[in-house]
């Protein structure tokens, strides 16, 4: 774990930063991360911190390659990463404008945390608002320590708080987003997606609607990553697999319990003490299903954040990344799975008012989930098809 920059490494850092002549947008970015209006100026210092030293280390990707001292597999990854970024542009319209033309060997396991809060009774957290990008219902930390320390600070008032590892995020073009170890080493369809999913920020991004520009990312990652795979005979491993499966798995199983807890939440004849038992018992009933059906949600892996860790912070987590997700696949098929064409549709989608946008994503979202189950439903002997008396309403597949 690096430690925290002082005054004096940073204002060098910010000195080497002039003198690379870094364009001018990305300049006016770190200063208003330092100087913004915000509730920690400790925050702000170490975002500000952790972002240059992503800018200003690692090398350059085309040197690493001409070097005799690269290992064969770190070799055959960034060829990989080439290769991807290459199909991003020429076959899904997604240019990478001088991103990840470098690579920064990380002193940690993750690039940083994020953390998610939510009421006890509700599903929605503090809007935590960055410059350039709008707000989002976290906050980011680039020392896991620090990011835990501010999560028990809410969890110590009474919220339910999540602390996420990330290996990637996108800086919006704002600055020239390098290659990390942190994901460089992925399988190489697990890289496609990460890179493509980045890189989908760059082309739609709505400022503050971070549901949205997640499960539009995640979406065209995944996809995007099956094509690349296809059309380069490149397979997942096996083991890789079977955890991608288990972990959609687990989404569905969580979505269904968010939105059996959302129905709960709602229920206005209830007094707070009532809607709180019954909150623990339907966790309680959930956790329970998740045991019966262990083996298909990841044979255990997923123990630790569907026990103690199963809260209202955490379903938020996965929401934000995942609950717009049919509705862009149902785009995309409408689109005939041009790229061209899907993207002009989720651009219309974008342009839209924000209560149009809601009302849109919420019929586009039933219609999917409709045909999906309509598709489950005609194979009666499904395996994969979970099913819990506790989310009587919500059949998973």
């Amino acid at each position: 774990m690096t430690e925290m920059p002082t005054d004096t490494q940073n204002a060098t850092k910010i000195g080497v930063f002039w003198r690379r002549k870094v364009t001018s947008g990305a300049v006016i970015g770190i200063c208003i991360l330092c100087l913004a209006g915000c509730d920690s100026l400790y925050f702000y210092r170490q975002a500000a911190g952790g972002q240059l030293s992503l800018l200003l280390g690692g090398e350059s990707v085309a040197k690493l390659l001409d070097s005799e001292h690269l290992t064969p597999e770190r070799r055959r990854q960034l060829l990989h990463a080439q290769s991807i970024l290459r199909w991003g542009e020429q076959t899904m319209s997604l240019p990478s404008k001088g991103n990840y033309g470098r690579f920064v060997e990380l002193e940690r396991e993750h690039v940083l945390w994020n953390v998610f809060i939510s009421p006890k009774l509700a599903f929605h957290s503090d809007s935590f608002c960055y410059p350039l990008v709008g707000c989002a219902p976290y906050r980011g930390f680039f020392e896991e320590s620090v990011a835990r320390s501010f999560a028990d600070r809410y969890r110590l008032q009474g919220f339910d708080t999540y602390v996420g590892a990330v290996d990637a995020y996108s800086t919006l073009g704002w600055f020239r987003d390098p290659l990390l170890s942190s994901f460089i080493d992925y399988p190489p369809p697990a890289l496609a997606r990460l890179l493509l999913h980045e890189l989908a920020h760059s082309k739609i991004w709505i400022s503050g609607d971070v549901a949205f520009n997640e499960s539009f990312a995640s979406f065209v990652g995944d996809k995007g990553a099956s094509q690349w795979s296809a059309a380069n005979a490149i397979a997942y491993p096996p083991e890789f697999e079977d955890r991608r499966q288990a972990w959609r798995a687990l989404v569905d199983f969580a979505l269904a319990i968010r939105h059996t807890l959302g129905d709960l939440y709602r229920q206005p004849d209830l007094s707070e003490a009532q809607r709180l038992a019954e909150k623990t018992k339907l966790l309680n009933r959930a956790r329970a299903c998740y045991q019966v059906h262990r083996d298909q949600l990841g044979g255990g892996r997923f123990d630790g954040l569907m026990g103690d860790g199963l809260n209202n912070a955490l379903l938020l987590s996965l929401s934000t990344y995942e609950n717009w997700q049919p509705v862009f696949k149902q785009l995309f098929q409408e689109a005939n799975e041009d790229w061209q064409a899907f993207f002009l549709a989720v651009e219309n989608l974008a342009q839209g008012p924000d209560q149009q946008r809601a009302a849109q994503l919420v019929a586009l979202r039933r219609k999917a989930l409709g045909e999906q189950q309509e598709a489950a439903e005609a194979d009666d002997h499904n395996p994969q098809t979970v099913q819990c008396e506790a989310l009587s309403d919500h059949t998973l597949n």
